[in-house]
């Protein structure tokens, strides 16, 4: 195992240089102006494919993609319908079947949802559960110790991308992490490692913002540092930014799209019997869920067009 991961290594040092200049020089911009869908420039893109490429030298699909973080990844809400045969209400947003199809391809073990063939968008991840913070995916257990269907010493990370073998990954941690402290710098740190673990096994990371926390107003008056420091990360990192956060901010959007506890995102529609995550029209888009299904979907669907098809890149940014 240690000789196979040794490329993955040798690559992160490789691609340092990359990542350098994009986060070396320069304001950082605020979050609000961030765009909602991935940009992936020329030097992003030189950047991803190289990841790309080492992990198909590893086995990874390019078909499969990985969720990681915690309740509102985990919730069966997220993209889990898809596989479902619901049929979606896709609005203006009908190119996005495509992808839709393309994730579909490649049959995956371990379902959240009972339906059958289970893709990538049903499967229930080892490194998105309910209450975990960005250390709980690095967390690596005691010696002698192991996860049900993990290694000894094998972090759940690790263990979904061994077992999963994806060509990217949806990361969102955060929500959790800033009720523990107004201070981001470990956190941050942390969602680091989290990218650089993900480059060495060839998976590319898609960085998320995380919603706003109407629960309590000390904790959510951190939102915005938290939200800067995955920013940073994704700039210095030069891996492709999710601004799941800038989607819930618009004027129709209800209750930022939050639930009635101010944490979770809200889903159109009861869902006894059926709910209705899958509306992409202007009346589903004023919910959390929809909104966290479709940005997911476009990000997915500029990494499929940019990198894995080796389409055009976003022209480089004025500064």
């Amino acid at each position: 195992m240690r000789r196979r991961l040794a490329p993955g290594l040798a690559l992160v040092a490789a691609l340092g240089a990359l990542a350098t200049p994009g986060g070396a020089a320069g304001a950082e911009p605020a979050v609000a102006d961030l765009p909602i869908v991935p940009r992936i420039d020329a030097a992003m893109k030189e950047r991803l494919r190289a990841v790309l490429a080492q992990g198909q030298a590893l086995g990874n699909r390019p078909t499969v993609f990985a969720k990681v973080g915690d309740s509102i990844t985990a919730g069966t809400g997220f993209l889990t319908a898809l596989d479902c045969a619901r049929p979606a209400r896709w609005g203006a947003y009908r190119h996005l079947r495509g992808t839709v199809a393309f994730y579909r391809r490649q049959p995956v073990r371990r379902s959240s949802v009972p339906c059958e063939p289970t893709s990538s968008f049903g499967r229930a991840s080892r490194a998105a559960v309910p209450g975990w913070t960005v250390s709980d995916a690095l967390e690596r257990p005691a010696a002698g110790a192991r996860r049900a269907g993990c290694r000894r010493r094998e972090s759940p990370l690790a263990c979904e991308y061994r077992e999963l073998a994806p060509a990217v990954a949806i990361v969102m941690y955060g929500t959790n992490d800033v009720g523990y402290t107004a201070d981001p710098t470990s956190f941050r740190e942390g969602l680091r490692a989290i990218v650089r673990t993900s480059v060495e096994r060839g998976v590319i990371p898609v960085l998320s913002t995380i919603p706003p926390r109407l629960d309590r107003a000390r904790i959510g008056r951190r939102v915005k540092a938290y939200n800067a420091a995955i920013a940073r990360v994704a700039r210095e990192e030069q891996v492709p930014l999710l601004n799941y956060w800038r989607s819930l901010q618009g004027p129709r959007v209800i209750h930022f799209g939050l639930g009635n506890d101010g944490v979770h995102p809200q889903v159109l529609g009861r869902c006894r019997p059926h709910c209705l995550p899958l509306d992409f029209t202007r009346r589903g888009l004023r919910y959390g869920v929809n909104l966290r299904n479709l940005t997911a979907l476009q990000a997915l669907h500029k990494v499929r067009r940019v990198v894995l098809r080796d389409g055009e890149p976003d022209p480089r940014r004025a500064r």
